[in-house]
């Protein structure tokens, strides 16, 4: 995935403006779960929004235990094994502020093997967790009268981070472990665009198609990271005599094989919600195109799909690993929606990007 920090090669800087934007994206180098090719590295807000996308669905997508990388089987097992001995610990009553300790140690937890797992641990060093009961602030768009979690982007004096507030509970009553580790999850897919999503004018003008707007950024494409680790988790812990005990993850937001119907719900109004004058500094939001990305929605845009021939191109790059590419307008027009079905695709239509 993204640039790979080698002994033999300096380490390069994005370059950046007088106003600290991206001026120049940088390129991913090749990605392997092997030892040459798995240790990663990204600068913040550096990336076009859909190689982020891209590069992470590889790390995780359709892989077998064989193929992830040792800290990946070991995040795997530990979370799935501290997931079934808490289970049964959620969903009663608060009674102490060392019980409530208890609870969020274990949200930090859950954060660093989904961390490990999905996002080649990338997020830690950039995202503070804050969790308890009823912690969350306000919709800031007015759209939902409660949120459970939100990310935010916070400037201190002497550094920048991305800050996760998760509630744990209300009204004195823990919530159940599934939801909670549903809005983790949730909160991390943005805390990833966040941090590493390109800042440049030209992929600020196209967050219809990519991120989403300010202050919502539930685009296509956070729908669509969200949805494949979601189906992931859905499969964590299965054995031959029981299912998986997150087979079930998020089941009423996300029935069966479809994407986040609050966040599908919630991008759409956010987009109603803009003034005239955000709506004509914005690209408008594409549809369908007639370009096909290795990752896209099916054809009644509820599903997401993606091309087998992902995983095989992963070693099938030809840019050197850190190099900068100068920001043009065909970098920010994503290819966004398509109309193919899945029994549609071939391996030699997609574009890599």
């Amino acid at each position: 995935m993204p640039v790979m920090v080698r002994a033999d090669r300096p380490q390069l800087e994005p370059e950046r403006d007088r106003n600290g934007k991206n001026v120049k994206h940088f390129t991913f180098p090749k990605y392997a779960p092997v030892e040459d090719y798995e240790n990663v590295h990204l600068h913040r807000n550096a990336y076009k929004p859909r190689d982020l996308l891209n590069h992470a669905v590889i790390g995780f997508h359709n892989r077998g235990n064989e193929d992830l990388r040792k800290n990946q089987a070991a995040a795997y097992k530990g979370f799935t094994s501290r997931f079934k001995a808490r289970k049964r610990a959620y969903g009663g009553n608060v009674t102490t502020i060392a019980t409530l300790a208890g609870f969020q140690d274990d949200i930090r937890y859950f954060f660093d093997q989904l961390d490990e797992f999905f996002f080649f641990r990338l997020l830690e060093p950039h995202v503070k967790i804050n969790s308890g009961i009823e912690i969350v602030g306000e919709d800031p768009l007015k759209i939902d009268g409660r949120i459970e979690g939100e990310t935010l982007p916070v400037k201190a004096r002497d550094r920048s981070y991305i800050q996760i507030n998760i509630n744990i509970g209300s009204g004195g009553e823990f919530h159940k472990l599934d939801a909670i580790v549903g809005q983790l999850m949730h909160e991390m897919v943005h805390a990833y665009f966040l941090l590493f999503a390109c800042d440049c004018p030209k992929c600020s003008k196209d967050v219809l198609n990519t991120v989403g707007v300010k202050d919502d950024s539930h685009g296509p494409l956070f729908l669509m990271l969200h949805r494949l680790i979601l189906s992931n988790m859905r499969t964590w812990g299965e054995s031959e005599r029981h299912g998986s005990p997150l087979a079930n993850l998020l089941s009423d937001d996300c029935p069966e094989k479809c994407i986040s119907k609050s966040a599908s719900r919630r991008a759409k109004e956010a987009m109603e919600k803009m003034s005239p004058i955000e709506s004509t500094t914005l690209n408008k939001f594409r549809l369908h195109n007639i370009n096909t990305p290795l990752i896209t929605f099916s054809k009644n845009r509820n599903r997401v799909v993606v091309n087998p021939s992902l995983i095989e191109r992963q070693l099938d790059s030809s840019e050197e690993e850190g190099e900068q590419t100068e920001v043009s307008d065909s970098d920010t027009e994503d290819p966004g929606y398509t109309e193919d079905d899945d029994e549609d695709y071939t391996d030699n239509d997609p574009e890599y990007r």
